[in-house]
């Protein structure tokens, strides 16, 4: 945590790990997650569709995201909705940054920001983070123009939504490296706050880079469940409100040397094979079935224990 003008950071700045990986899993084990996750992606997104909200379509895409399989000579192949409200899209949009942006990263020393304001309405919610981003690389243009200072990095909008005061809180997730990080950590604070006169510096954070920071900064951009005691539970008219504001805008944004990587989900071919019958799997329930034998595609059977509240709370082992 930053500490007096935002200036003192960490006394050891840490290098990324050089065997810096994304978790491989086999063929079986990727189609049983992906039917988890398109199971879970069903049960928030279908009060989602009650809601007449201007994205409506988008919410009947994510809905029927991944219905068919097709298994040829043991691949599977299969069309996806590429939206941020669809937790299968979520994983492989993850699993494409992840793998795109760690060469980059390895071998030099970085730092996590987390930048941010007051909360804000959700009527304000779209304008402000458009604020945040501008404000963030304005400050980063400001350094390296004006200072002659080389920032690379990634910086990522994230929202959550407090559900006791009815508002949403709207942070960037910005990992930086530069020939001088502590003086330029401490800057990017200290010019965030003279610019945001209500942000708190208390509110701001900087820290090491590691494993951790990465899975934070590059997992899903939209929290679906919250969780109160042992209920799971999502709140579709927040979740509408996130996905209007995030709307067209991209998760990641690379800066400084930093290439852009595709967050583009649509026709997937899986490169390691599956034993399994060849043909067409549709979807029903809670998993693929062969049209023609009947037979199950992943295996995967929902915790009988999770069910559907009247406000569409979920029990237990909901998805973190």
């Amino acid at each position: 945590m930053c500490k007096g003008s935002g200036t003192q950071l960490l006394d050891k700045l840490a290098q990324l790990p050089p065997d810096l990986k994304v978790k491989q899993l086999s063929a079986p084990d990727i189609m049983k997650k992906r039917a988890r996750s398109k199971w879970y992606t069903q049960q928030f997104v279908n009060p989602l569709l009650h809601l007449g909200s201007d994205l409506h379509r988008y919410y009947m895409n994510a809905m029927n995201c991944g219905h068919m399989v097709q298994i040829t000579e043991g691949m599977t192949k299969s069309t996806y909705c590429n939206t941020r409200v669809c937790n299968v899209c979520n994983r492989i949009r993850t699993a494409k940054a992840m793998n795109g942006y760690l060469s980059q990263l390895e071998g030099r020393s970085w730092v996590m920001l987390t930048l941010t304001d007051r909360n804000c309405s959700g009527n304000e919610l779209r304008e402000e983070l458009k604020n945040y981003k501008k404000s963030f690389f304005l400050i980063r243009r400001q350094l390296s123009e004006r200072k002659g200072l080389k920032i690379d990095g990634i910086v990522k909008a994230e929202i959550t939504y407090n559900e006791a005061r009815d508002d949403y809180h709207p942070h960037l997730h910005i990992l930086i490296a530069s020939e001088q990080l502590e003086y330029i950590s401490g800057e990017i604070v200290r010019i965030w706050l003279d610019r945001r006169p209500s942000a708190d510096i208390k509110a701001q954070n900087i820290s090491r880079a590691n494993q951790d920071s990465l899975n934070e900064l590059f997992k899903y951009t939209t929290k679906t469940f919250s969780r109160s005691g042992k209920e799971f539970y999502t709140n579709p008219e927040a979740i509408d409100t996130i996905m209007k504001a995030q709307y067209n805008t991209r998760s990641f944004q690379p800066f400084g040397s930093i290439r852009k990587v595709s967050e583009e989900v649509s026709e997937i071919v899986e490169t390691q094979p599956l034993q399994i019958e060849e043909g067409v799997y549709m979807w029903a329930s809670s998993d693929w079935y062969n049209i023609a034998s009947g037979e199950a595609l992943s295996g995967y059977e929902p915790d009988p224990e999770v069910r559907i509240s009247p406000k569409y709370g979920i029990r237990p082992n909901a998805p973190n």
